[in-house]
């Protein structure tokens, strides 16, 4: 069982597999962000709940989600329970499989907190234009490499992470 963000109710669910979903990886933390506590899963099964809890880079990942024509998204600190260390200690063994079995992850490497949001989601930060190049494994499967970028990971905040 997963619990998710339904992006069109604006709430958690619970899932069973195997359903369609995306994933977010990111870097928690700036202001206050809200992490799932026990006692508000109820609450936060209720159409609408979430809005006004998360910041702007999870709600720009549900923004992106939409207009990918998905309809849940994975999100650890509203996905797992984290003030139930058995709870959270199981989830955190699973996390390689929750981003392996989702249809896509979001990787937001460029952000320095949960405030700053995506690059190029529509109404949210400008595009940055880094050089890219395509580089494709098969025509099913292609893979976008910035190689300047790679020069800078190790200052970005990201790629600091446990």
């Amino acid at each position: 069982m997963l619990t998710l963000i339904d992006v069109s109710a604006d709430c958690l669910v619970a899932a069973m597999p195997p359903i369609p979903y995306l994933a977010l990886s990111y870097v928690w933390g700036g202001k206050d962000t809200y992490q799932l506590a026990q006692n508000d899963i109820t609450k936060l099964q209720e159409v609408g709940s979430l809005r006004e809890l998360i910041p702007q880079t999870i709600k720009d990942a549900i923004a992106l989600t939409a207009r990918l024509e998905y309809r849940y998204i994975s999100v650890d600190t509203l996905c797992i329970i984290q003030d139930n260390h058995e709870n959270k200690l199981k989830h955190i063994q699973q996390m390689s499989s929750i981003y392996s079995n989702a249809s896509i992850t979001i990787i937001a490497a460029d952000d320095e907190h949960a405030e700053h949001g995506l690059r190029g989601v529509p109404g949210c930060l400008p595009r940055s234009h880094p050089p890219q190049d395509l580089f494709g494994f098969s025509p099913s499967c292609q893979v976008i490499i910035a190689p300047r970028s790679l020069d800078c990971q190790p200052k970005r905040k990201y790629f600091t992470r446990g």
